[in-house]
């Protein structure tokens, strides 16, 4: 029996390497990466684009390590988040969080390491180096937002974070909330790779501990939904059980999702809905004014490129194949 599926799981990363056209549907769920990483670990030759994502993925890590060992060196305070996970993806950038008294300390070293400023945002700066013919990027975060608006504290990130790889990351319970919140709340499609690092991080949380930050910070919904739409992909039970009444009117919706077309956008009701339930915990954490100006801000973010193209027949912004 063993045998017979070690069979099948070759043939299927055979496929994948040897189709050219599966090429945009791995790109578009930031899976190259992750199968060029399996094949190499089942003894298969890798050539052309999964060679060099995993090249372009082993020097974004050595370049995050460089980096948090100046950071530490200098007292800094910081964690990656969303950028690394237990099996590789296709990284579009490293996002580095800090706190907003050590943002001007963090800009001077990343210069001091080679990094230039290309763009300074609302919701965070980017710096861009070239390593061996790759451009690096960093974002550089002071909170996690959507525009100004803050959906996860940065605080309880900056202060549980972990070691992993040699660098500091976000702890499993703030990583699965950062992600459900991130695609359900930002960026509006669910990419496979985040479907998978969602269920590997799962297996290492605390559930009614995931299940209490959840309802603080009014994520129950993204949380929910990723559960929902896991247990679908993968064909099991999650060992945490996250239900909401709510979801059972997004069914439909859901559905029409699944379908992975050849991504799974994230129906927009239970994008509103998300952010009614998110902004009832932040006005009870952090008051009515303070909300209603960060939820002003949200019109001026790169979220609405993100509506735009889940309202439209369009596929969600990716980087391109070979960058």
């Amino acid at each position: 029996m063993y045998s017979m599926q070690s069979n099948k799981y070759i043939a299927l990363l055979e496929t994948l390497l040897n189709d050219p056209s599966m090429l945009e549907f791995l790109r578009y769920n930031k899976v190259i990466t992750t199968i060029g990483f399996l094949a190499l670990h089942s003894d298969q030759a890798i050539q052309g684009i999964f060679k060099f994502k995993l090249q372009r993925y082993n020097i974004y890590l050595e370049e995050t390590k460089r980096l948090a060992e100046k950071l530490e060196y200098n007292g800094i305070e910081y964690t990656i988040m969303k950028t690394f996970s237990a099996i590789p993806k296709d990284i579009s950038d490293i996002d580095l969080l800090v706190s907003p008294e050590h943002a001007m300390d963090t800009r001077r070293i990343l210069l001091k390491l080679g990094f230039y400023p290309r763009k300074t945002g609302l919701e965070q700066d980017l710096y861009s180096k070239l390593v061996d013919n790759v451009t690096v990027d960093v974002e550089l975060h002071t909170s996690i937002a959507a525009a100004g608006y803050e959906y996860y504290d940065s605080r309880r990130v900056l202060r549980r974070s972990i070691v992993f790889n040699g660098i500091r990351v976000s702890e499993p319970i703030d990583s699965v909330l950062i992600l459900v919140a991130h695609d359900v709340m930002k960026d509006l499609y669910i990419p496979l790779a985040h479907i998978l690092e969602f269920y590997s991080l799962l297996n290492n949380a605390e559930c009614d501990e995931l299940i209490k930050q959840a309802s603080l910070y009014g994520l129950s919904l993204p949380l929910s939904f990723f559960t929902i739409l896991t247990e679908s992909i993968i064909g099991e039970k999650l060992r945490c059980k996250m239900t909401s009444h709510i979801l059972k009117l997004l069914l439909p919706d859901l559905a029409k999702a699944l379908k992975m077309d050849p991504v799974i956008k994230v129906p927009l009701l239970l994008t509103l809905t998300s952010y009614m339930e998110n902004l009832q915990s932040k006005v009870r954490l952090e008051g009515f004014s303070t909300t209603l100006k960060q939820l002003i801000s949200l019109p001026s973010g790169k979220g609405i490129n993100a509506l735009i193209h889940n309202v439209l027949p369009a596929k969600p912004e990716v980087k391109e194949i070979w960058e």
